[in-house]
């Protein structure tokens, strides 16, 4: 999908894709190069996620982290945590997204080619296993306000709080887009941002079906999705 010009962003940009993928042991965004074909990344990114999709974090830290390098992208490869990898294991996580080439980030943020700004909050689960947990100020500690700033929020219910930040993307999941009914109608009252995109104040979100499920391996009236952007230049006046 096309998203619109991010406010501040350089020329040199225009057409830069960003692919996000949600999975349930490893969430991944993708800073992808300028004018990839489309056929062709989304066969390499579902080509590496069969391989894995199957097996336990056990056997990731074991066997897949070759798989996942077959994921590129010309600044970046990032992932943040979600509930499931604190439930599997959080340093089983991390060792997976090492051994892969994979940049975590957990209330940190990075800044890219000096143009763009990505920042990767923790997931609340971490509270619970006193790993920690989301912390936005953190996240954005000397985030400029003149460059575009993408968050990556496993959770989409903190979308407001962006907003106030005037975070111009947040890239969530965690939903499954109710996978199966009626599950989709108590996520709407939970996550009022559920699924698809939505946008308030100039601030943007996308919240992802994501590739995967959890409990029953089915879906119902939902879709698997990798969700793929292209910043685009905004319409002529």
């Amino acid at each position: 999908m096309g998203v619109p010009l991010l406010k501040g962003f350089p020329p040199q940009f225009y057409d830069m894709n960003l692919i996000e993928v949600i999975w349930g042991q490893l969430e991944q965004k993708l800073l992808g190069k300028r004018h990839t074909k489309k056929k062709e990344y989304e066969k390499e990114v579902r080509g590496a996620w069969e391989e894995v999709k199957q097996t336990t974090i056990d056997r990731l830290v074991a066997k897949h982290p070759q798989q996942l390098k077959r994921i590129k992208a010309r600044y970046a490869v990032l992932a943040i945590p979600g509930n499931h990898d604190y439930y599997a294991g959080y340093e089983r996580f991390l060792e997976v997204a090492r051994r892969s080439n994979i940049t975590v980030l957990r209330n940190e943020r990075l800044v890219f080619a000096g143009a763009i700004q990505v920042a990767g909050l923790d997931e609340p689960a971490g509270r619970s296993f006193a790993e920690g947990g989301p912390n936005l100020e953190k996240a954005l500690a000397g985030n400029d306000p003149d460059r575009p700033t993408i968050l990556l929020a496993h959770r989409p219910d903190g979308f407001l709080r962006a907003v106030a930040r005037k975070i111009d993307l947040q890239l969530s999941g965690h939903t499954h887009a109710g996978q199966i009914p009626p599950l989709e109608e108590l996520y709407w009252v939970i996550y009022p941002y559920s699924s698809g995109y939505y946008e308030k104040d100039g601030s943007r979100l996308y919240t992802s079906c994501g590739t995967g499920t959890w409990g029953p391996p089915m879906r119902l009236l939902s879709r698997n999705e990798i969700v793929r952007f292209t910043l685009v230049r905004k319409p002529s006046a």
